[in-house]
């Protein structure tokens, strides 16, 4: 692979040719963005250094192997549906291992990794590289180290970071539906774009329909079928890629019918079917995004199938999709999401902030260390949740369960299951640190007409052996437990009026 760069940036009627540097749009006028000037049009803009040693493109069938990488860009793929077992070691970042349902062994170097296993009971190592992502006057520019420079622009319709919505989606920052991980689905304006995606930076400011969909990895499936004449125009781009910077900027700025359709689809590896199916620039394309944010993790990606399997990713901005099995993972930095399957899973935080933990079913430990503001929902089994910092949220109220939960300094949420499906046992929760409790499922059940002054005949405490009970009635008309804080002489008042419960 050799080094590249890629500018959307031209004069109106220039042509694409066959040269590194591809351009087009309107590089003399400006549009309001915020409150400054900018460039009409927008760029993507991908550097690598000439000087890079970059890795192996290699196919190891459905055999055993143990392979050494080196430099950056490996690609690495197996039979998907072989149980040998493969070695994997080493690189410098930007690679992607695909490979079947042996006990596969990977550890990589580096950022920007992506790794799609199989069953079996494998060991990841994702590396503890680093990169940063910073947005800036309406673009987005990545680095990595001394390899990799890259720039999106960001016609984003957003309000600054936040989410356009949630449906189904698992971590922070995502629209559309179905998307695991960060900054996914965001900016679409069909809701057949930018769903389904697992990494970070996919599937998002797309136009038309069926862009930007089913890619693993980060940077994938953006900005495709934007600013065209017709309907027919800028559709099925950027899906089902795995890696890093595949699939975008497809089918754009078309005029005429049937045009820059399908492109961009299903490529494995680093900065492949990008810049296709485009004609020439006509509208601004803009929209509001943050422009002091800068995040720094190693946007790592890995996906495995059923078995007990040990997976660490302590760069941080890492997304983690486990099967079934008793799973160790241990994750740190900000902005990582675990998605873990049905098991016994152990996933221990170090130093993690922004975090989203998923549980499935079985009796899982979490245990997380740093400043907070992370979310763990519980499965169907009887968890024990450990935090530390402020502004957590755990939603401990999907089923039967009778979990133990460890807050943090302050500023804690916990939501807590339907009256009559279990208790949680909750320690550190504290009136004066902005603790709260919400409600809304164990008054689901009940006759509650929503009046505050009403409450008491529905949800009652009592303090016994030290620690407050907090009771509410059933949709039978009997009375459950619901939580019980621990080291606690709380009275209903007394929730009441720190505003605890959230009802």
């Amino acid at each position: 692979m050799s080094a590249e760069r890629f500018d959307f940036r031209t004069p109106v009627g220039a042509k694409f040719s066959h040269e590194k540097h591809h351009s087009f749009g309107h590089a003399k006028d400006d549009f309001e963005f915020g409150h400054a000037k900018h460039h009409h049009g927008f760029d993507f803009v991908v550097t690598f250094n000439p000087e890079a040693t970059f890795g192996i493109v290699d196919n190891v069938g459905g055999a055993s192997a143990s392979l050494d990488l080196h430099g950056i860009g490996n690609v690495v793929i197996g039979d998907t549906t072989s149980h040998a077992a493969v070695s994997i070691n080493g690189g410098n970042g930007l690679s992607t291992v695909v490979l079947g349902n042996g006990n596969d062994h990977v550890t990589l170097q580096g950022a920007f990794n992506t790794i799609v296993l199989g069953d079996g009971n494998d060991v990841v190592n994702a590396g503890t590289g680093t990169a940063s992502a910073v947005f800036h006057d309406g673009e987005v520019h990545i680095t990595y180290g001394n390899y990799l420079s890259a720039t999106f622009a960001s016609p984003l319709d957003l309000d600054g970071l936040h989410s356009t919505g949630s449906h189904l989606d698992i971590g922070f920052f995502n629209g559309g539906t179905g998307n695991i991980g960060a900054f996914n689905g965001l900016g679409n304006s069909n809701a057949s774009d930018g769903n389904d995606n697992i990494g970070v930076f996919n599937g998002d400011g797309n136009g038309g329909r069926d862009n930007g969909n089913g890619n693993i990895g980060a940077f994938n499936g953006n900005f495709n079928g934007l600013g065209n004449a017709s309907r027919s125009d800028g559709n099925d781009n950027g899906n089902g890629n795995v890696g890093v910077l595949n699939g975008n900027y497809n089918g754009n700025l078309n005029t005429g019918h049937d045009s820059g359709n399908s492109n961009g689809n299903g490529n494995i590896g680093v900065d492949s079917g990008n810049l296709n199916g485009n004609g020439v620039a006509t509208p601004a394309l803009h929209g509001d995004i943050d422009p002091n944010a800068h995040l720094v993790g190693g946007f790592d990606t890995i996906v495995v199938g059923n078995g007990s399997d040990s997976i660490t990713a302590l760069a941080g901005i890492s997304t983690i999709v486990a099967g079934n099995g008793n799973d160790q993972i241990l994750i740190g930095g900000s902005y990582n999401t675990v998605v873990a399957g049905n098991g016994a899973d152990h996933v221990v935080g170090l130093n993690v902030d922004h975090s989203t933990i998923a549980l499935g079913n079985g009796g899982c430990t979490v245990s997380l260390t740093g400043a907070g503001c992370n979310t763990v929902t519980t499965g169907s089994g009887n968890d024990v949740i450990s935090l530390s910092g402020i502004g957590n949220w755990v939603d401990a109220g999907a089923a039967t369960t009778f979990n133990t939960i460890f807050g943090g300094a302050g500023k804690d949420t916990f939501v807590l299951a339907p009256s009559g499906s279990g208790m949680d046992k909750i320690y550190n929760f504290s009136l004066f640190d902005g603790d709260q409790l919400d409600l809304q499922n164990a008054l689901s059940g009940t006759h509650w007409d929503g009046k505050v002054g009403d409450l008491s005949h529905f949800l009652t405490t009592e303090v016994v052996g030290g620690n407050t009970f907090l009771e509410c009635t059933t949709a039978s008309g009997g009375t459950a437990t619901v939580a019980e804080l621990m080291g606690t002489h709380y009275s209903l008042a007394m929730l009441e009026a720190h505003h605890s419960l959230l009802v």
